[in-house]
């Protein structure tokens, strides 16, 4: 009886183990993937991905802005998980073009999510490019095919819209707002 309750124990250790490898498996990203969604994936093959999850998809005729609606996804629970951006308004064969990454459980290898700091990102990866935009920071990061985004009134300094800015003028403490994953 002692034995066949270690050898159950064992059993239910490795499923857990493989399950939280699966569960890692569905929230990582790469320059090619974030989960399961990939470089190739389809706006129909999203209803398979999410297929426990909520999806939903703004069907309003987006011409006159110029701009495609997201593809929203969320958990069952209500949580905020994607905003999807296809290629091509209303095409269920487009490709999607980049995702938004609402949820921290999105992470890179390095643990970078929505939630990091510029620190973090700063060691984690060669920050190829910053754009000074309006409201905001974007920096670029190649070797992932991704944006993070800083709201600047979270900065220290003021920088004007399109002043070249350096890496070392940001403060390492600086949250990030936004992770985009392009493909």
């Amino acid at each position: 009886m002692k034995s066949l309750n270690v050898l159950l124990l064992f059993f239910l250790l490795i499923n857990c183990d493989a399950s939280k490898k699966e569960d890692s498996k569905l929230f990582e990203v790469n320059s090619q993937n974030v989960g399961l969604v990939t470089d190739s994936t389809l706006v129909k093959d999203l209803k398979f991905i999410f297929k426990n999850d909520s999806i939903v998809n703004y069907k309003e005729d987006d011409s006159f802005i110029g701009g495609l609606n997201a593809i929203e996804i969320f958990e069952k629970n209500g949580n905020h998980l994607l905003s999807i951006y296809p290629t091509d308004a209303l095409d269920s064969m487009a490709k999607i073009d980049y995702i938004k990454l609402l949820d921290s459980r999105y992470k890179t290898a390095e643990g970078i999510s929505n939630n990091s700091y510029y620190i973090d990102i700063k060691n984690a990866y060669k920050i190829s490019e910053i754009k000074n935009e309006l409201n905001a920071l974007y920096l670029e990061v190649d070797a992932i095919k991704s944006s993070f985004i800083i709201d600047k009134k979270k900065l220290k300094k003021r920088f004007n819209f399109g002043v070249k800015i350096d890496s070392t003028q940001i403060s390492d403490s600086t949250q990030v707002d936004v992770f985009i994953k392009y493909f």
